[in-house]
This record gives structure tokens, C-alpha cells and sequence, in this order.
């Protein structure tokens, strides 16, 4: 039997990593339409519910994000399959994964990763739609990280439901 557990309960409270966070959508995965958001930008519609780890607090349903709890360097991590991963014709578009930062109310993409794909001589396009992200970025006390798709205005919504979605976010260093 796995299952996923809070890490305060493995050592003491002191000795964890309070900034550590984890979620992941299986199932029922939408896309959050903001408007505020950078025009070609649509975040996953995660919920504190979808927390695989972490302390909910730290994460804020309405939008969708992850709040940094202090300043410093962060290893963010983010993963998505459109579907089956396969789809024909999708390349009509630049559609991708991108994770963005709000910082005083401006909301900036601040990395992307475009689904790859081949055009075949029988003019068909196979799109793989799977993709992640996986860096270190600098963040400010307060600001908000969001996991989103780019492009998604080709994005079916049926497909949408059958895809997976997940990430991670930790501190490493002042």
C-alpha cells in the first residue's frame, strides 16, 4: 500500500522544509480563464485538494498558485500530457506548458517548453503533448507561481479531462 504522507510527521517540525509542495491532477483537469493573466496563458485548475505534500496554506484555489512563503532560490518542477500524449494536428498553433510568476498584481511568464512534434510527408502532423519544466528560479516573499498552459486555444476541452498534470516547488537556498 503507498500513500503519501506530511514530511513534519517523519522528522521534527524544526528539521523540515516548510516551503516544500506537491500536487498532481489525474482527472477532471480544466483551465482557469483569469483574465488577468497574460492573454495566451491559462493555469491548471490545481486546488489545495490536489496536494500530494505540503502544508495548504501555502496554496490559494481561487487562481490556482503557489504562494512563496519567503525571498530565495526555488526548485520548481512542472509536468504535462495532453491526453494520450499523441495528438494529430496540434502543431496549428505554438501550444506548450509555461509557469508564471505574479509579483505587485504583474503576472510574467518566466518559463516555457512548446509541445514537440514532426510533420509526415502525408500531411499529417503528430503533436507529442508531454512536456515539463524542471529549473531553479529567484522569487520574492509573496510572490504567486502558477502552472499553465500557453497557446490553449486549441486545446479540446474533452481532452483536457483524460490529461495529467503535476508539480513540485521547494526552497533551496537564501
Amino acid at each position: 500500500q503507498v500513500f503519501s504522507m506530511d514530511p513534519a510527521l517523519l522528522t521534527a517540525a524544526a528539521g523540515t522544509n516548510t516551503s516544500v509542495y506537491s500536487a498532481k491532477k489525474t482527472t477532471g483537469i480544466t483551465l482557469l480563464n483569469l483574465g488577468v493573466l497574460p492573454s495566451d496563458f491559462q493555469p491548471v485548475s490545481f486546488v489545495q485538494a490536489d496536494r500530494t505534500i505540503g502544508t495548504a496554506t501555502l496554496f490559494t484555489n481561487a487562481d490556482g498558485s503557489y504562494n512563496i512563503p519567503s525571498t530565495g532560490v526555488y526548485a520548481v518542477g512542472f509536468a504535462f500530457r495532453y491526453g494520450t500524449g499523441l495528438q494529430a494536428s496540434l502543431l496549428s498553433g505554438a501550444p506548450g506548458i509555461a509557469i508564471a510568476r505574479t509579483r505587485s498584481a504583474v503576472t510574467t511568464l518566466i518559463d516555457t517548453r512548446p509541445f514537440s512534434g514532426i510533420n509526415l510527408a502525408l500531411a499529417v502532423n503528430l503533436t507529442l503533448s508531454d512536456s515539463s519544466i524542471n529549473s531553479l528560479y529567484s522569487f520574492q516573499a509573496g510572490d504567486k507561481v502558477s502552472f499553465g498552459i500557453v497557446d490553449s486555444g486549441i486545446v479540446s476541452a474533452g481532452l483536457l479531462g483524460s490529461s495529467i498534470a503535476s508539480f513540485y516547488i521547494y526552497k533551496v537556498s537564501n
